[in-house]
């Protein structure tokens, strides 16, 4: 019996002869297709063997500030249609902990890396909104408390001597941030160009995906529903991914420019 690395070197030979067998050359073809068909009859490597070969795999962990589902399936189509890839989202205790990426193998590991750098793109996003958020929350505590201004407590001594008020404003703050981080995504998706994929790719990415998960279950999305204050910090997001987003940053080659839009 041959072992997976045995097996998968056959099947690159066996591309890589048909291949060939498109040569313009007759006799070149002729013997590159006869080669590659005793290949496959010697080892019963069927056809969808050798169209899955370029095709592989990776998962990458969801940060903790995108564990939402508008939130990490936004950013993970996003990724995935910039390079011509497909994506699903894996579950421990009912709640999504990693997103994998599926498809050509070259374009999968530039799409997981884009997935980072745009993952840490936000979490400076976030702290950055954060720390205006929390600074507009203390200014309203000192207008409503001026002994608190003059004593000049910061709302973590606020928070410990009034626990139900830390209770009110992490609510609140995690709502805003949860609005703020998805007008930033949705302005960030503006940006990304579409990777052209021919229906032949198209159809071989779905197959791909439902040989390796067979049984995917379909997320059901929910319709947001904005406070005004909400709305304004969605707002807020979408001017901050539009106007301060770098894309490209940390993007090296030429390829992954060019999936994630970039035309300089």
């Amino acid at each position: 019996m041959q072992n997976s690395a045995d097996q998968d070197r056959i099947t690159e030979k066996i591309a890589k002869l048909l291949a060939l067998a498109q040569s313009s050359n007759p006799n070149e073809a002729a013997i590159a297709l006869a080669r590659a068909q005793k290949l496959m009859a010697e080892h019963q490597v069927t056809q969808k063997d050798v169209s899955f070969s370029s095709m592989g795999e990776k998962t990458e962990a969801v940060p903790t500030i995108l564990r939402d589902r508008q939130l990490y399936s936004r950013l993970g189509s996003m990724i995935a249609r910039a390079f011509g890839i497909t994506e699903i989202y894996n579950l421990k205790n009912n709640r999504v902990i990693s997103i994998t990426f599926l498809g050509d193998l070259t374009r999968v590991e530039s799409a997981t890396y884009a997935f980072t750098v745009l993952a840490r793109q936000a979490a400076i996003a976030k702290k950055e909104f954060l720390a205006q958020l929390k600074e507009k929350i203390l200014e309203s505590v000192y207008q409503d408390f001026p002994s608190l201004c003059e004593a000049k407590a910061s709302l973590k001594d606020i928070w410990e001597y009034v626990p139900t008020l830390k209770s009110i404003h992490q609510r609140f703050i995690r709502q805003q941030v949860k609005s703020y981080l998805h007008g930033w995504l949705i302005a960030v998706d503006e940006k990304v160009m579409d990777f052209a994929m021919s229906d032949e790719e198209y159809e071989l990415l779905v197959d791909f995906k439902f040989t390796r998960y067979p049984d995917l279950t379909h997320m059901r999305a929910r319709p947001l529903r904005y406070t005004a204050a909400q709305m304004a910090n969605f707002q807020q997001g979408m001017r901050d991914g539009k106007d301060k987003v770098n894309l490209f940053h940390g993007v090296n080659t030429d390829y992954e420019r060019r999936a994630l839009g970039h035309k300089g």
